[in-house]
């Protein structure tokens, strides 16, 4: 099954507003699931307030 909007119930469409760049794969992996966790954590969206 192929991953899409529909099947994704929980899906919320955000803002980008991390800005990574460089080589490191594991700090951008490691940024990329802290902000996950995040807004996992937070069931809200952050331009709320």
């Amino acid at each position: 099954m192929q991953l899409s909007k529909k099947v994704f119930s929980d899906y919320v469409e955000r803002p980008e507003k991390v800005l990574q760049f460089g080589e490191g794969n594991f700090l951008r992996c490691f940024v990329d699931w802290m902000c996950f966790e995040i807004n996992k954590s937070l069931k809200r969206d952050l331009r709320s307030g």
